[in-house]
């Protein structure tokens, strides 16, 4: 990665559309929350665990050494974050809620892993790399380099030539390239030898087989259109979906109900292995009197789903729309653009900023809100470089 670049990434342009006033804050002022939503962050702590279960040089080791070098990765990246967290917050150890608030999510995590490693079909695909960053100069439609004189960029270029404080920069400088960065989860070829970028998503719930969601959403096109600019030969996208939940047993009834001793309700979480296993061991009259094979064959062929794939192409004319919305959105955010808040539920329900922005509505300075709830911290992509 170069030093002296102005680096655009897809999560700041997607603030910036979402609120002006918290992308302001977030990403130009580096102002970060000393106590987060929670002592353990899901994404991380399972980009984590994928990162090592995709490695080339592990892919083909036996399942039981893949599984445990992932859940090694897991959860050691979850007691780091535990112990930032407690570091930031300035406490010895979690609350009891915090504490079960952490135990849970881990719980979850593991068995998440538990349930990918045994639906993993390393025939399919085998990865090439993963986690690996790559960046593309952004230029206008003339094929000139976009630069950028912005208060970070002129620091940066004095502090690399040593410049003092009051030199005057107008017309010396005329600004540091900007580019374009973007960190890759994975990339996979297939059997056919086909390479696709990859970007693995935790979530609530899972896209529709059908959703159109995934082919209308920014973030993978732009990821592959700099790709493609590094002469990389990738022919498109995977998305991994992966729900944040696990198959559990069946729901034991109080009283057998038609010679059952388990719920067979279609709304549980479960699986076929999970549910079979429960009814052989603990209710094997019933199984073996066939009482659960309609249920079991529902499972089998429409239970709950915990995973998703996406494969989404592109065409050269979809991936330079990519990149010209790229350029025009990067010209707005390293120039001087208004600040203010996007106020609605789905982007104010969980932003951290909200005392904050309640005292900049009123028309009073955040500054001591932000100085009392928040530090500073260098750039997030920074911070995971140096982690990496």
């Amino acid at each position: 990665m170069s030093e002296l670049v102005h680096e655009i990434h897809s999560s700041q342009l997607r603030g910036y559309r979402t609120c002006r006033r918290m992308w302001d804050w977030r990403y130009r002022d580096n102002w970060e929350p000393i106590k987060r939503p929670a002592p353990l962050e899901d994404g991380t702590v399972w980009h984590k665990a994928l990162e090592v279960l995709y490695n080339p040089e592990t892919w083909r080791v036996p399942l039981a050494d893949l599984h445990r070098f992932a859940q090694e990765a897991l959860i050691a990246e979850a007691d780091r974050q535990r112990t930032d967290y407690l570091h930031r917050a300035g406490k010895y150890q979690l609350d009891e809620e915090e504490a079960l608030d952490y135990g849970e999510r881990l719980s979850i995590l593991r068995s998440m892993l538990v349930k990918l490693c045994r639906s993993l079909d390393r025939s399919a695909y085998k990865p090439l790399f993963v986690e690996r960053e790559f960046e593309c100069p952004v230029v206008d439609d003339a094929g000139n380099q976009l630069h950028c004189v912005c208060k970070e960029c002129i620091a940066q270029y004095r502090k690399h030539n040593e410049f003092p404080d009051s030199y005057d920069i107008t017309g010396q400088f005329t600004g540091l390239p900007v580019v374009f960065s973007c960190r890759i989860d994975a990339v996979f070829e297939d059997r056919e030898g086909f390479v696709f970028v990859t970007d693995h998503k935790s979530a609530a719930s899972l896209y529709k087989e059908d959703s159109v969601i995934p082919e209308l959403e920014d973030q993978l096109p732009s990821y592959l259109w700099c790709v493609r600019q590094n002469g990389y030969p990738a022919t498109g996208i995977i998305l991994n979906q992966f729900r944040k939940a696990y198959p559990k047993p069946p729901k034991r009834l109080q009283t057998p109900g038609q010679g059952r001793w388990y719920s067979v309700n279609k709304q549980q979480l479960t699986d076929y292995h999970t549910a079979r296993q429960v009814f052989e061991r603990k209710d094997n009259r019933a199984y073996r009197h066939g009482l659960y094979n309609d249920y079991l064959e529902w499972l089998k062929a429409h239970g709950p789903e915990y995973s998703r794939q996406f494969v989404i192409l592109k065409t050269n004319e979809h991936l330079e729309e990519a990149g010209r919305n790229i350029l025009l959105q990067a010209k707005e955010v390293i120039g001087e653009p208004a600040i203010y808040k996007n106020a609605n539920q789905p982007n104010c329900q969980s932003c951290s900023f909200q005392l904050p922005c309640l005292t900049a509505s009123g028309g009073l300075d955040p500054t001591g809100d932000l100085e009392a709830g928040f530090v500073k911290s260098e750039p997030y992509y920074i911070q995971r470089r140096r982690q990496s």
